[in-house]
């Protein structure tokens, strides 16, 4: 037998299988996995709108505290006690201690800076300090 004339039977013979067999969509509709993705994506959603709106709360509150911490502060004249290095990771840290006085009396403190300004100051350098 001629192939044209097994393809040619097959033609005849041939039904679309369901839902394919008109020229608009077939309809459909979303597995347990669909359903489950669009629970999420909402959660989700929720979830950003929620953190969106608590960390534009925070960010107000650390603005006040940070404005009525300038309207408050008072510069004063430090100097450095001691300078050190610590090693963490694969970077250096780099340290300064200083004293100041305020009000008669005397207070300490340390700070991390970077680097260059570390390289620049010494034992007893003058430094800026806000308190």
């Amino acid at each position: 037998m001629d192939i044209r004339f097994q393809i040619e039977g097959l033609q005849r013979q041939w039904t679309p299988p369901a839902g394919l067999d008109r020229a608009r969509p077939r309809e459909v509709c979303l597995t347990g996995g669909g359903r489950a993705l669009i629970v999420l994506a909402v959660v989700l959603l929720v979830a950003a709108l929620a953190a969106g709106i608590l960390l534009e709360a925070t960010a107000r509150s650390q603005a006040e505290e940070r404005r009525r911490w300038d309207e408050g502060a008072v510069s004063a004249q430090g100097r450095i006690t001691r300078q050190w290095q610590r090693r963490q990771g694969d970077q250096n840290r780099y340290w300064i201690a200083y004293e100041f006085a305020r009000n008669g009396r005397s207070y300490t403190g340390n700070a991390r800076i970077s680097r260059a300004l570390w390289n620049s100051l010494g034992t007893g350098a003058a430094v800026p300090v806000r308190t």
